[in-house]
């Protein structure tokens, strides 16, 4: 059996559990701007999965936005459903992204932290120069990042409501071919 390399330490259930959670959550909330970006597109099943299969979440979240704007307009609810939408990707009032931090627990590098079973994540980032960040994540900083994805999941689909209204309406209307 292969070794582990010394400076990867093995996590905890709790870690790998929580860690887990987060993939989970997340992939649900990228499920459902993928169905909403399909619903907008034009409801053919067939074809907006061709479309949504090919492209990443932050482009999707983009084209969700632009298409609300587009089919909706400027109601109230369409810009509080946008705006949710890019708190995603975007640092906001609400802190840095969701986007990033999950990115930092999935796709980090897991090592020893400052402490004795204290696990930090690693991760790097080359976008002009190489920056590294080291930061301390205990399970129960996971499991709150997998319950605020969870939060705002929910919050879209509640936003979603009102402000996809007309929306739905012009998607019912619509023979799905």
């Amino acid at each position: 059996m292969p070794r582990r390399p010394a400076h990867l330490i093995p996590l905890a259930k709790t870690h790998y559990t929580a860690i887990g959670r987060v993939a989970t959550e997340w992939s649900e909330l990228e499920n459902y701007i993928m169905f909403v970006l399909r619903m907008l597109l034009d409801g053919n099943a067939r074809g907006s999965r061709a479309v949504t299969a090919n492209i990443g979440f932050m482009a999707a979240c983009d084209i969700v936005s632009a298409l609300v704007r587009l089919r909706v307009g400027e109601t109230d609810e369409a810009k509080a459903f946008r705006k949710a939408i890019s708190d995603l990707n975007h640092d906001s009032e609400r802190g840095p992204n969701l986007r990033t931090r999950r990115n930092e627990v999935i796709h980090g590098s897991w090592v020893q932290g400052p402490r004795p079973h204290k696990p930090a994540v690693v991760t790097h980032k080359a976008r002009g120069r190489i920056k590294s960040k080291s930061q301390v994540f205990g399970a129960k900083d996971i499991t709150a990042l997998a319950d605020e994805i969870a939060d705002r999941l929910g919050e879209l689909m509640e936003l979603a409501k009102p402000a996809l209204a007309s929306a739905y309406r012009w998607h019912a209307g619509r023979k799905n071919g």
